[in-house]
């Protein structure tokens, strides 16, 4: 059995302090040995010098590991012992984009917590969110032009796409306001594409626009999209 961090009311893990009961050495926790069994009933558990930043890093790692695989046993075998937090208002799982307290729900993380079943939420601010969404768009770019098997234009960097974003963050098509959500879902959440598709994903050709936009302009050209307006036209198209 584990000991309990009096500290914390959690089970120890790498790089916790000794606890204000025990006799203070200035040593840090580094692992259980769970094939050694003291006679209180507890698992041994080996300190490090508080110095040793490689073996604290590495023993977090294999812990964060292990939790990684374990939550991906659970989904594919008993899914539903995992607990997430859960929105209050809707009695069901967060999605990408809730508010809650000025705080934005990112997603549930990859691992679970020392107890083996929760599984814990990421949030983030506003401003770290739409940090973390240039980032992504830059990625998304970089390996769109990758398959295209082109060069990234080295001027679209991350700054670039935020300096392009709309400040009052209305889409410039439908002229609603865009809100970051579940990428897969939110037609309002913003993305990013080229202006004039025969073109790559180079300096001067991008522009941030609504999903639903994105989606509606497509890879068609204007031409076209000109002809289908005009038959929709035509026939007194209602949709």
């Amino acid at each position: 059995m584990k000991r309990i961090n009096p500290d914390t009311g959690k089970v120890f893990i790498g790089g916790d302090p000794r606890p204000k009961g025990d006799v203070q050495d200035g040593k840090v926790f580094y692992q259980y040995m769970l094939h050694r069994v003291l006679k209180t009933g507890y698992f041994y558990e080996k300190w490090i010098a508080s110095s040793s930043k490689e073996k604290l890093k590495l023993a977090r790692a294999e812990v964060r590991q292990r939790q990684r695989l374990l939550k991906a046993k659970l989904e594919r075998e008993n899914p539903s012992i995992l607990v997430y937090e859960l929105n209050p208002e809707t009695g069901k799982k967060y999605i990408k984009g809730d508010v809650v307290d000025g705080m934005y729900f990112m997603a549930y993380q990859n691992h679970v917590l020392e107890d083996g079943v929760t599984v814990p939420s990421r949030w983030a601010t506003f401003k770290s969110m739409h940090s973390y969404h240039m980032s992504k768009a830059i990625y998304n770019i970089k390996t769109r032009t990758k398959k295209r098997g082109e060069t990234l234009d080295p001027r679209v960097t991350k700054d670039y796409l935020d300096s392009i974003f709309p400040k009052d963050y209305m889409c410039p098509v439908f002229g609603y306001k865009m809100e970051w959500g579940e990428d897969d879902g939110k037609l309002n959440s913003p993305s990013v594409d080229r202006i004039d598709n025969s073109k790559g994903y180079v300096y001067g050709n991008l522009l941030w626009m609504s999903r639903r936009a994105n989606m509606t302009k497509g890879n068609h050209k204007l031409e076209d999209i000109k002809k289908v307006i005009e038959f929709l036209e035509k026939n007194n198209y209602k949709g």
